[in-house]
């Protein structure tokens, strides 16, 4: 808790003061808040500030455009208009704390310098509000028509204002019958018929007259009154609620949709009744459905697709296992997948192929026969075994029957064998090299 009794006053002071502008700002926040209720908020906000230090005398004798032309930050418009700083202190201790009271009898000089502060800071304010607020505006000046406080003429030259800027009544049609209809309003008494309760606001009684098929032209100067937007308040808060829905998640929403949960989202906030036809719940169901089997569809195609990545990554593993060069030069991509459908057999020649049985290691001998052996080979382990055995008995290999022959007729056959699983191993070699390796 504060201490220093002057300190504490000069923010319940200052207070006091903020809050009379926020009433204000609060009710320009209001949605319902029109453009022809903007005049009189204006000055009520204005009033209350200036009611804290003008003489009794003073406040509320004079127009308000008498108000609007001074310059309350002169010294001789605060000693004509302004209390001194003992009456100032008695009617704020009166109307906010009566500490401020008790600080004049304590302490005079502290007393004195807090009233004359606080009529200078008043003083400011008021001249901000003035140039700050629109005033002098000659659209709310003259929206305020819907409020039937002025004369006649006044109100006639407001409508024809209202007509030359938003040109609501085209020059081929007559002005004549909403001017006959204003004078009925005004001059007969019927604009004050259209009150039925006692909390009635003059929207309510503008709705009415709408209603009516006796006023349709001038009804139609109040609905602009009514939709002219008052503040970018109402452009910030759609923005807000629009973030509500199209989330990160939900960033492929399309602007039918977005704009339908828009409007169901506002009837919701003004408790409207929202009616759903049978055949809306219909279009709604089929509309699933679709949904559903696009969904599914795409799940087998993506299974599909995996199915035959998973294939392909296999076939690799197999050709890195099968020829080990692969492992140590680490020559190919690492995450490269081999597609054997784009790659051709490119016949080499006998000296390339050459090669004696001790120069193949027997882990790589025994290493491919196992795989030969394989009870369990995918599709592309069988194409590869397959190309390699067509290429192996084509014309450009025909040095392996020749090395085979050598040793004789009678030669053995486990060694024939030998000798051509060898070979196979290194034509396997040599093609893994010339279509797999990246240089």
């Amino acid at each position: 808790m504060l201490q220093d009794k002057t300190l504490r006053l000069e923010i319940e002071l200052l207070n006091n003061i903020i809050e009379k502008i926020n009433k204000f700002n609060t009710h320009m926040q209001n949605k319902k808040f029109c453009l022809y209720q903007l005049k009189t908020e204006m000055r009520v906000c204005f009033n209350s500030i200036l009611e804290l230090v003008c003489k009794p005398e003073k406040f509320g004798v004079f127009d308000f455009k008498t108000l609007q032309d001074l310059d309350w930050e002169s010294i001789n418009i605060q000693q004509e208009w302004f209390l001194n700083n003992e009456e100032f202190l008695e009617k704020i201790a009166y109307k906010i704390h009566y500490e401020f009271k008790v600080l004049l009898n304590e302490d005079p000089d502290e007393a004195e310098k807090l009233a004359e502060n606080y009529k200078k800071y008043i003083a400011k304010l008021l001249n901000l509000t003035l140039l700050y607020l629109p005033f002098k505006d000659k659209i709310i000046e003259a929206v305020d028509f819907v409020e039937m406080k002025d004369n006649y003429n006044i109100l006639e030259n407001k409508i024809i204002y209202i007509n030359n800027v938003f040109n609501i009544i085209n020059e081929k049609e007559s002005m004549n019958s909403v001017f006959s209809e204003l004078l009925r309003l005004k001059t007969s008494g019927e604009f004050f018929s259209f009150f039925q309760r006692e909390d009635d606001s003059i929207t309510d009684v503008w709705n009415r007259i709408s209603c009516s098929s006796k006023y349709s032209s001038i009804s139609k100067f109040f609905k602009l009154a009514e939709i002219l937007p008052i503040s970018s308040v109402g452009v910030e808060q759609a923005f807000s609620i629009v973030k509500l829905f199209k989330t990160d998640q939900r960033n492929s929403l399309s602007e039918e949709s977005l704009e339908g949960l828009l409007l169901l989202f506002q009837a919701c906030q003004e408790q409207q009744v929202i009616e759903i036809s049978a055949k809306t719940l219909e279009m709604y169901k089929e509309l699933k459905e679709n949904l559903k089997m696009r969904k599914n569809s795409r799940k087998d195609d993506e299974i599909e697709e995996e199915k035959n990545e998973r294939r392909k990554k296999s076939f690799q593993d197999f050709l890195v296992e099968a020829n080990p060069t692969l492992k140590k030069t680490k020559k190919t991509a690492p995450n490269s997948i081999i597609n054997l459908e784009d790659k051709k057999v490119i016949p080499i020649t006998k000296e390339e192929t050459s090669i004696t049985i001790h120069e193949l290691p027997k882990e790589e001998e025994n290493l491919f026969e196992s795989l030969l052996e394989k009870s369990e080979k995918n599709e592309m382990e069988i194409e590869c075994f397959k190309l390699i055995d067509n290429s192996l008995s084509s014309d450009p290999f025909k040095h392996l029957d020749s090395d085979v022959s050598e040793l004789g007729e009678e030669g053995d056959t486990n060694q024939k064998k030998k000798v051509q699983k060898r070979e196979k191993v290194k034509y396997l070699n040599l093609y893994i090299e010339k279509n797999f390796y990246l240089y």
